[in-house]
């Protein structure tokens, strides 16, 4: 997103907070930083990654006038972190100009609930994720957390698969099961563009579990991991909206 704006905009200037600096449990430590930048930079418009900001960020910065963008690409679309219940998520989401989700069903709630939201489907940065003319080596490969609750049925479907199959896994978690070969985790979109060419099958799981934390409105969201191999997730409407069935990925 970075690379995007700061190629097709002028005058896009970044702020950003190290684990140190702006810990989940007191995001407020790096609140002088960045009001520092904000008043040395004077944006008219501020665009954060994930609803990072505290309830006191947004509050200054709503008061100074500058215009705040936000986005969710996860199935959180009617939460706020920070806030203690759905309505004041919902006050927190109302301060935005400009509110962007992947999960388009989820729109019309949200435009009751007077938020300004419109529909901002997954992208992908070309230059880093594109096709390499490679050996294949993993019949299988999976990318992705199994352990959070969130995700807690793609440890089940990787259980599942690798008693016939052998899978590769990208992961923090090495689960340690017959057929299942972990080769860790990487930020370097390249490394990972890498992985991705040299599988034969993608394997994606989209089947939320516990979504206990995702507020009062829950429902399913979607995603789809962009190289060159056959990319296999479950058959979803949002999926086939966008994407050919057995063209561009295969819907099982």
């Amino acid at each position: 997103m970075i690379r995007f704006l700061k190629k097709n905009y002028t005058n896009v200037d970044y702020i950003g907070f190290s684990p140190v600096e702006r810990p989940r449990e007191n995001p407020g430590l790096s609140s002088k930083k960045l009001f520092k930048k904000l008043s040395d930079f004077k944006p008219d418009i501020v665009f954060t990654y994930e609803k990072i900001l505290s309830i006191g960020e947004v509050d200054h910065i709503v008061r100074a006038g500058i215009k705040l963008v936000t986005n969710t690409c996860g199935v959180h679309t009617f939460s706020y972190g920070g806030t203690r219940s759905q309505t004041e998520a919902m006050e927190q989401l109302r301060k935005h100009s400009l509110y962007l989700i992947s999960h388009a069903p989820h729109i019309p709630t949200l435009i009751k609930e007077g938020v300004s939201v419109r529909e901002f489907p997954f992208w992908y940065e070309p230059e880093w994720f594109r096709p390499l003319d490679i050996p294949k080596l993993h019949d299988i490969l999976f990318l992705g957390d199994i352990v959070t609750p969130l995700n807690s049925n793609r440890m089940e479907l990787i259980r599942f698969l690798s008693q016939e199959y052998k899978i590769t896994l990208v992961s923090d978690h090495d689960p340690k099961l017959p057929n299942v070969v972990c080769i860790g985790s990487t930020p370097n979109p390249h490394k990972l563009n890498l992985w991705i060419n040299q599988s034969k099958l993608v394997l994606g799981s989209d089947k939320l579990g516990n979504i206990q934390g995702g507020g009062d409105f829950q429902g399913w969201y979607f995603g789809v991991s962009h190289g060159a191999a056959c990319y296999l997730v479950e058959k979803h409407l949002e999926i086939e909206k966008r994407f050919k069935d057995g063209e561009e990925l295969v819907l099982g």
